[in-house]
């Protein structure tokens, strides 16, 4: 057994979930996951449109430092734009929405069935960019670098 960050007789609770192809009761039901996968199966309720200031963006994080969000971010926004905790999107109040992506933001807009990417932004603070653990921030460097091409997002 490998390194544990626990006390001796800490209570280890392992829940997974029940996987009908893995587990030997086929006629079982995956329960709350087969609502996932019926969800997932459905065809992209919502466009994403990419504009040019993000197209701009996209292409400097990935081709400078190899850090491509695009996948992600289509994927959520174009199944679900809501507002959601697990899903790290917040309504600003303002006609903008935001939505995390690891380390970074993403600004976005909807109207109708369109969410349209409006810019992306770094995660963490300068201060906390400039601070004693910056370099084991994650995309630490790319935050700064990107910081003095594209001011912070209001």
């Amino acid at each position: 057994m490998g390194p544990l960050d626990l006390v001796d007789g800490t209570p280890i609770l392992d829940i997974k979930p029940y996987l009908t192809t893995v587990d030997c009761f086929p006629e079982s039901s995956l329960g709350w996951l087969d609502e996932v996968e019926a969800a997932m199966a459905e065809p992209p309720k919502y466009s994403v449109e990419i504009s040019p200031l993000v197209r701009a963006q996209l292409d400097w994080l990935e081709h400078e430092h190899g850090i491509r969000i695009i996948d992600r971010v289509t994927e959520v926004l174009s199944r679900d734009p809501s507002p959601h905790r697990t899903r790290r999107i917040l309504d600003l109040k303002d006609g903008r929405f935001r939505m995390a992506c690891g380390p970074w933001r993403v600004y976005f807009s909807v109207e109708g069935s369109t969410v349209t990417l409006l810019s992306i932004a770094k995660g963490y603070s300068d201060s906390a960019l400039a601070g004693e653990y910056a370099n084991d921030i994650q995309h630490g460097i790319a935050q700064r670098e990107f910081a003095a091409i594209w001011p912070a997002e209001s």
